[in-house]
């Protein structure tokens, strides 16, 4: 399991290498929903790539984030929330590795 997070994030942070909040280079990839929630822990579009302080400012002001993203990705935020609250019990972490790795096979190199 940890080296499906440790994956998800590269993945988030080399699919959208720039900050969604100010644009400096993405170093962590921030879960929308808290990340023990299986069912979204691992699915890209429920992370946000962000720099280091907007991940610090993320933290300190959880309502304006989610203002932000709403307004980014509108509807689609509640169709994850809901998604979020699924209960997972048994999760394929190997096939999760698997696909979080040919994904990032998949992105162009620079």
């Amino acid at each position: 399991m940890k080296e499906c997070y440790k994956l998800i994030q590269e993945l988030v942070t080399k699919e959208t290498p720039f900050c969604k909040r100010c644009g400096a280079p993405a170093t962590v990839g921030h879960h929308l929903y808290k990340r023990d929630r299986l069912a979204t822990a691992f699915l890209p579009e429920a992370l946000w790539s962000l720099c280091a302080e907007c991940h610090n400012w993320v933290h300190r002001n959880p309502y304006p984030f989610q203002v932000m993203v709403i307004n980014e990705i509108g509807e689609r935020y509640y169709e994850l929330l809901r998604l979020s609250h699924t209960v997972v019990k048994n999760m394929d972490f190997d096939q999760v590795k698997k696909e979080l790795k040919k994904r990032l096979g998949e992105i162009p190199q620079p």
